[in-house]
C-alpha cells in the first residue's frame, strides 16, 4: 500500500493534531494505526494508537522540527 499522507497544524498547547488519509484498500480491514514521532535526531517515540484517521500529539516543544509517522 501507498505511505499515508500526513497533513499536520499545530494547535495551541504546544502540541500537534495530524490527520491522515485510508491506505489502498487492497487487504483486509484497516482497525488500528501506531503513530509514532521524532525529532530531528531520530529517536523515535510512540504517540498512541487510534482507530480514527486523525490525532492530537501534545507537549511538543515550539520550534522545534517533529517527523511523524502512522503504521
Amino acid at each position: 500500500p501507498q505511505a499515508p499522507v500526513i497533513v499536520s497544524r499545530p494547535t495551541g498547547d504546544f502540541g500537534c493534531a495530524i490527520e491522515w488519509q485510508a491506505g489502498a484498500a487492497n487487504g483486509p480491514n484497516i482497525t488500528s494505526y501506531e503513530v509514532e514521532y521524532a525529532d530531528k535526531d531520530g529517536k523515535w517515540a510512540r504517540a498512541g494508537d487510534t482507530s480514527d484517521r486523525d490525532m492530537i500529539i501534545p507537549n511538543l516543544k515550539a520550534g522545534k522540527t517533529y517527523f511523524f509517522r502512522v503504521r
